[in-house]
């Protein structure tokens, strides 16, 4: 079970996804071996379509990475 602080971060990141018109995603896999597993992806509303986290594989991003693409309104850092 993630950590309380975790989760505040996780729930922080949620609200800020949702204020700009995106949602956080976070993979289901429960199997620890899964290359998903506990990763992220940033989806927008409107469309459904990942915006970033699907590259190059579905839910990519870690929770750090996903706030601060989030707090860089929403470019992607090169």
């Amino acid at each position: 079970m993630a950590d309380n602080s975790e989760k505040v971060l996780e729930n922080r990141v949620r609200r800020m996804a949702d204020r700009q018109g995106y949602r956080l995603l976070k993979s289901r896999r429960r199997d620890p071996r899964a290359y998903d597993f506990g990763g992220y992806m940033i989806v927008d509303v409107q469309t459904g379509g990942a915006v970033y986290g699907s590259n190059p594989m579905p839910y990519s991003l870690s929770l750090q990475d996903a706030l601060e693409w989030l707090e860089d309104d929403g470019r992607i850092k090169k």
